[in-house]
């Protein structure tokens, strides 16, 4: 019987192994950003029309005008998010996401009111509204180290619905500023009216426990999961100089930023512009959930958590080419390099970096780079501040340069993928003229008549 059990052992190990390394091996050498398939489920529809429905009980005694201007507001906030196709649809981690949320909802009374979202949002947060949408932007999932921490996430955005959190922050607003107009409630500014309220966040945190317990879940991870929104933690790195040196652009170790210099582009590490992140509340909760957890006695399993990485990693693929259709290159090409690090070999990222690059280096042909710096003042991370600063310093002549350089290496290895055609014969037009970018821009329509660029390169040969 020993034998035949580690047989079995054994096999479930290289089983394990397997579908670890099938998994790893989907980011090794591409990336096909996601793009929607299939038809759009009727619920998506309803929340894109506005034809949902906000249920919650007064307890502040709201009057019917109140209440039907925060079931408006609610129902406004959300139809913009899903009517401009902020959420994904039929993809992969939003059906992840919701086998774990289904799973901290069975058997609970209010599960059919429920439904879990994922956001193209980069930054790292998580939202409940009052109809019983939770929403987790990729910033987030990508952040995250295992199921149990995405747990105690949608556990706490669960019971911010339980608790009706939203509508008590609401209620807390109109009741304390009769000045409000219906103006002041527009869907982008709806969650900015409220009152940060720590307590909704500890009350939160208690329920989510309970929740994580009561289906199974590690509630030890619980903790480290507010180590994760303090982020503390850097991530594997490179060697900025290192990484964009080329045979025709060397870097030296002086064109990197020494802290003294990139600490400008940090926020304050006490101030915070959101209250749910900052140290002092997150300390606060740190300590309380250290408490509740020291007293529960768990039989919790550790899983080897595979499903679980390769969402994570799909979620910081995503993040890549999000921030980049936003505008946001040097977040884009921050994220693409610490990817780059575990993929060196993958093709999308070598070259959304060198179109990050074309991009950065108009900005700098155009002497406005200072509009790049999104995030300027709000960064967390050493990393992502050393390399504002870094192409900030590089500024003008040698930046372009640098891109130049970078793109036309990258156009040598990748020189029949449509994109970087593409960009190597913008960044040629850019740097050098139209004309000496002619050639690669007939190579494009030669390779590509129907391209995605293919309307606008005719126009440039015309």
């Amino acid at each position: 019987m020993r034998g035949i059990s580690y047989i079995s052992f054994l096999l479930t190990g290289l089983v394990l192994l397997l579908v670890a390394n099938t998994l790893q091996a989907q980011f090794d050498y591409d990336y096909t950003p996601y793009s929607p398939k299939g038809e759009l489920p009727l619920e998506y529809l309803d929340l894109a029309k506005g034809e949902h429905t906000v249920n919650f009980q007064n307890t502040r005694r709201l009057s019917a005008i109140q209440r039907d201007k925060f079931k408006k507001a609610t129902i406004l906030a959300l139809q913009e998010t899903f009517a401009d196709g902020k959420i994904y649809v039929n993809d992969p981690m939003t059906t992840y996401v919701r086998k774990i949320g289904n799973r901290l909802l069975k058997d609970l009374p209010f599960s059919e009111d429920i439904k879990f979202y994922v956001s193209k949002d980069v930054t790292v947060n998580a939202t409940a509204w009052q109809d019983g949408s939770i929403i987790v932007n990729i910033g987030l999932l990508s952040r995250l180290q295992n199921e149990d921490q995405l747990a105690f996430v949608l556990a706490h955005e669960i019971s911010h619905f339980v608790y009706q959190h939203p509508y008590l922050q609401f209620a807390e607003y109109v009741l304390n500023d009769v000045k409000e107009k219906d103006s002041s409630l527009l869907a982008e500014s709806f969650n900015e009216k409220f009152k940060y309220v720590l307590q909704h966040e500890v009350l939160a945190d208690s329920m989510a426990i309970e929740l994580m317990r009561n289906s199974g879940f590690d509630v030890s991870e619980a903790s480290n999961t507010l180590d994760v929104l303090k982020q503390k933690k850097e991530s594997d790195f490179p060697n900025l100089a290192m990484f964009f040196s080329t045979e025709d652009f060397n870097l030296e170790i002086t064109d990197l930023c020494q802290p003294k210099e990139f600490y400008v582009y940090k926020q304050s590490p006490i101030y915070s512009s959101d209250k749910h992140f900052s140290q002092k509340s997150l300390d606060t909760r740190s300590q309380k959930v250290d408490a509740q957890v020291e007293n529960l006695v768990t039989n919790t399993k550790k899983s080897g958590d595979m499903s679980f990485e390769y969402i994570s990693t799909v979620a910081h693929f995503e993040m890549v080419e999000q921030a980049s259709k936003g505008n946001n290159y040097l977040r884009s090409t921050y994220e693409a390099l610490i990817l780059n690090r575990k993929f060196p070999d993958n093709k999308y990222l070598h070259i959304k970096i060198a179109e990050n690059l074309h991009y950065i280096n108009k900005y700098n042909n155009l002497h406005i780079l200072e509009n790049l710096f999104i995030d300027n003042q709000q960064i967390e991370q050493d990393d992502y501040a050393s390399l504002c600063c870094f192409i900030n310093k590089l500024k003008g002549e040698s930046l372009s340069q640098m891109a130049y350089a970078f793109i036309n290496k990258q156009y040598s290895r990748y020189s029949d993928n449509q994109r970087m055609i593409f960009v190597a014969a913008e960044t040629e037009a850019l740097i050098h003229g139209e004309e000496k970018a002619l050639p690669i821009y007939k190579k494009y329509l030669k390779l590509y008549p129907k391209g995605i660029y293919h309307l606008y390169v005719k126009e440039k040969l015309r």
